[in-house]
């Protein structure tokens, strides 16, 4: 890599977009980077295998646009999924900064330096993940917080990184615009590896490993907007679909299982019973729940309310209380 674009000052910052059929929102995305007054951003587009205009629109605004980046690139390709996609971008960037970022999310300007200078000033640290507002089809603000008011996450729990595994193990609620890499993540002598193109849900996946590393910390800022609309991937409306989505978090989870204990191992063991027994009752086409399915997750809230339970008293009553086992 060029020493000049991994300086101190001023490091290069590779904004990474897998873009698939959205040539209504690829512009808006685009604009949205080049708001952001950070002076040193590379962004690296790879259309795949769209059959709608995005490339072309995409083409168009690069024509128009430039001079706005150290470095634009733009390529298409048939259609491999998102995760082998991601890898293969992350594998061509040279930022000593990594954000992935759909092409129908936007950045919100003026939050690439604060990430930079928080990840610079942590030497233990991986990524950091951050806040982001929700909007709709429209571009309307649906909700000025992603994490606390559109999926509830609780604010409290992310008071240290040990409460943030707890948190984002026992309720995965992050949507996808949020995160930045350092580039030793998956270049460095420690890295941790890209994107698992085995089946499982990618961003999953690589938060479990993130959170077994102790290498992923909360910045308390709304860096994004993250688009809710009925083609997004991550809202499956079928049977086939919600199966399948169940599947990948599955294999996320059973994955990592026994790598975590206490508290934290009970709930993964839990929860991929339960994604065992919601697929069963989907392939089998059953109209109603199991009752195993509803007594896990009853034990599910169980054992999540229990860790909240201890923070509150942690934090706020000064109460030390281990709920581990």
């Amino acid at each position: 890599m060029n020493k000049e674009y991994i300086s101190d000052e001023c490091p290069l910052v590779s904004i990474v977009i897998p873009s698939f059929n959205h040539e209504r929102y690829i512009e808006e995305c685009l604009d949205s980077i080049k708001r952001d007054p950070y002076p040193n951003i590379e962004v690296l587009i790879m259309d795949d295998g769209s059959f709608d205009n995005t490339f072309e629109i995409a083409k168009k605004w690069r024509s128009k646009n430039k001079t706005c980046f150290k470095y634009f690139s733009l390529k298409k390709q048939a259609n491999k999924g998102v995760a082998i996609t991601v890898n293969d971008l992350i594998k061509n960037s040279m930022g000593a900064f990594i954000v992935p970022l759909a092409s129908d999310d936007k950045l919100i300007p003026g939050k690439l330096a604060d990430r930079c200078n928080f990840l610079s000033e942590k030497a233990d640290c991986f990524a950091v993940f951050s806040d982001c507002k929700v909007i709709n089809e429209f571009s309307d603000v649906i909700s000025s917080s992603a994490l606390f008011n559109f999926r509830k996450s609780n604010l409290i729990a992310y008071k240290t990184k040990e409460n943030i595994a707890e948190e984002l193990i026992m309720n995965w609620v992050l949507p996808g615009p949020i995160i930045m890499f350092k580039r030793i993540c998956f270049f460095g002598k420690d890295n941790i590896g890209f994107y698992d193109t085995s089946g499982a849900t990618e961003d999953r996946e690589m938060f479990l490993r993130l959170i077994l590393l102790n290498g992923l910390e909360f910045m308390p800022l709304k860096v994004s907007e993250y688009r809710v609309h009925l083609e997004n991937s991550c809202r499956p409306v079928s049977k086939e679909k919600k199966s399948a989505h169940y599947k990948m978090r599955l294999i996320a989870e059973e994955k990592y299982v026994n790598y975590f204990t206490g508290v934290k191992n009970a709930y993964l063991k839990i929860s991929s019973l339960r994604f065992k027994l919601i697929i069963r009752r989907l392939d089998e086409n059953v109209p109603f729940l199991y009752i195993p399915e509803i007594i896990t997750s009853v034990l599910m809230k169980v054992l999540y309310f229990s860790i909240i339970l201890k923070i509150f008293f942690k934090y706020y009553l000064k109460i030390s209380i281990d709920f581990n086992f």
